[in-house]
């Protein structure tokens, strides 16, 4: 399915330099069963949104090449964003994974609403998919000895209540899932 995936996506004029690889072909073909259309149509709506958020220009930063975005773009509300909804990636498991740690029962929606827009929250998320994608998982995979491609995701639903899962904070968690599921499989 890879080979056939590849091919299908240099025939098409749709194999970016950076996607030539067979993690890429992996992570694509993994998430659609292997199925070769669903896996192509699914990378050419990830070349879109990659397009839309500007994440194909590439320059050399201190850590090598990589998206102009990842160097360039400050959250500056980082820090206030973090006391509304905690979470971190930290350290490996026993497979070299990346280990991320998501507070969800500390979210406070209204805090996090305060601290920053909708835009600003996404292009946040986005920012930490791309520096997982480009930076950590390459770094694990170093550190381990060999290919880590997935993170060990622990949702800590500490202080959860239901109530503080509104409209709002079911919205902003769809959202940010479809882009992983979607774009970082």
């Amino acid at each position: 399915a890879m080979a056939a995936f590849r091919q299908r996506l240099a025939q098409a004029d749709k194999l970016a330099d950076w996607a030539d690889n067979k993690p890429t072909f992996y992570r694509f073909c993994q998430a659609r069963g292997y199925d070769v259309d669903k896996a192509v149509h699914m990378f050419t709506e990830h070349l879109e949104y990659r397009k839309k958020w500007g994440l194909d220009e590439i320059v050399d930063g201190p850590h090598g090449p990589a998206s102009k975005f990842l160097y360039e773009y400050k959250f500056a509300e980082r820090s206030a964003v973090k006391k509304a909804y905690n979470y971190s990636h930290h350290q490996t498991d026993k497979q070299g994974r990346l280990v991320y740690i998501d507070r969800a029962g500390s979210l406070d929606m209204d805090a996090l609403t305060k601290a920053a827009d909708h835009e600003g929250l996404l292009k946040s998320y986005v920012w930490d998919c791309e520096a997982t994608m480009q930076f950590r998982l390459p770094a694990c995979s170093l550190a381990a000895g060999k290919y880590v491609g997935k993170t060990l995701t622990i949702i800590d639903l500490e202080g959860f209540k239901i109530t503080k899962f509104n409209s709002s904070a079911r919205s902003y968690l769809k959202e940010i899932a479809g882009l992983s599921q979607d774009n970082y499989p």
